[in-house]
């Protein structure tokens, strides 16, 4: 049987920016919405879920994607304000934005889909939206009360970082959450 590794393409928030998610979530929380909020330790920025991998396919995508992002150079990203998916009246997923400037992040992004496009992954349908998920709405049970702190927070600063390394990771479920673990890291150097 050949072994699968549930896996994705991400960059890591730095500590400094995980302090204020953490704070921010306990803050979400009281509002005692039926939501799944991720744990703090487990928040990143995913570029690409790649879902089952074959171990196989797990090593030509790291030979694939070291070259890709190391043609990118470090770049700035600002965490601020939260919001819902798809909207903050009806949100399925709870999130706070990453800004960009310069569009590096977008590029990066781009480049990966295309590569891991061509390994055979499909593609994602769903136009990118830089975001870190904070968790996943169960039910319609205490709904309102999150819809007006996401709305109260909407513009809610969370601090910026340099993102220096794309990880891929490996995932696996656990009853407790999800727990990550680092499979490769690629530099972004600027080459």
């Amino acid at each position: 049987m050949i072994e699968k590794i549930r896996s994705f393409v991400a960059i890591e928030i730095p500590e400094d920016v995980r302090q204020r998610l953490r704070e921010l979530l306990r803050g979400l929380k009281s509002t005692g919405a039926d939501v799944k909020w991720v744990r703090p330790e487990g928040i990143h920025l995913t570029l690409k879920f790649l879902g089952d991998v074959d171990r196989e396919a797990v090593e030509i995508l790291s030979l694939s994607l070291g070259p890709v992002v190391e043609k990118f150079a470090p770049f700035e990203l600002k965490a601020q304000g939260i919001g819902g998916f798809p909207s903050f009246r009806n949100p399925r997923v709870v999130w706070a934005g990453l800004i960009e400037t310069g569009g590096a992040l977008s590029a990066l992004q781009r480049q990966i889909e295309t590569t891991t496009a061509g390994l055979g992954f499909p593609s994602e349908e769903r136009p990118f939206k830089p975001h870190l998920t904070l968790g996943r709405v169960r039910s319609s049970e205490g709904k309102s009360a999150l819809t007006r702190t996401l709305e109260a927070k909407a513009t809610l600063d969370l601090g910026a970082f340099r993102a220096e390394r794309v990880i891929l990771f490996r995932s696996d479920l656990r009853p407790e959450g999800a727990v990550y673990t680092r499979i490769e890291e690629f530099g972004l150097k600027g080459f």
